[in-house]
């Protein structure tokens, strides 16, 4: 419901934003000298931002409930999208060792499958898996159990020839 009410706002914002750092970061890679995939690849890891250090601060600064914070996390959601996207068509160049529309388009396909079933599967049975590890009053357990989600998952993705990386920011946003 609160994405329908900022969502215009992210989606516009989001794709400015990262693009804008895409292209700040490949422009960089090029100053450098490097090739035009090595500035690619830089371009996309400066366009990720860190949802959980912004979430962080702004708990920390208690603003989690002000409205502007709802907008960021609305903007965060819609970042992490074309994150979960940048990723996926890298590994997908990453692995062809060329770009190819129709090689993007299959493993964006492949993606939205495994991304529907991992976020519904782990909406429905994490939280009842964290809440009965939670009775156990056990940091160290709950700790364990949150690790071997993001490893399990991270592993999944790997054999279904995603980065591990994907599987980890998955688990880790159903997690949050």
């Amino acid at each position: 419901r609160k994405i329908r009410q900022i969502g215009v706002t992210a989606f516009i914002v989001a794709p400015l934003e990262t693009g804008l750092l895409f292209f700040a970061g490949f422009q960089i890679g090029q100053v450098f000298g490097w090739s035009a995939m090595d500035s690619v690849y830089l371009g996309g890891i400066i366009m990720i931002s860190s949802t959980t250090i912004i979430t962080k601060t702004l708990a920390d600064l208690n603003k989690s409930r002000e409205r502007f914070s709802e907008i960021i996390f609305g903007i965060l959601i819609a970042e992490d999208i074309i994150a979960i996207l940048l990723i996926a068509s890298l590994s997908g160049v990453a692995m062809s060792g060329s770009f190819s529309l129709g090689a993007v388009l299959a493993t964006v396909g492949r993606l939205a499958i495994f991304l529907v079933v991992a976020i519904v599967i782990g909406l429905l049975a994490v939280p009842k898996l964290l809440g009965f590890v939670a009775r156990f009053r056990n940091d160290e357990t709950l700790l364990i159990t949150v690790l071997g989600l993001c490893f399990g998952l991270a592993m999944l993705a790997v054999t279904l020839k995603y980065s591990v990386a994907l599987g980890a920011f998955v688990m880790g946003a159903i997690i949050a």
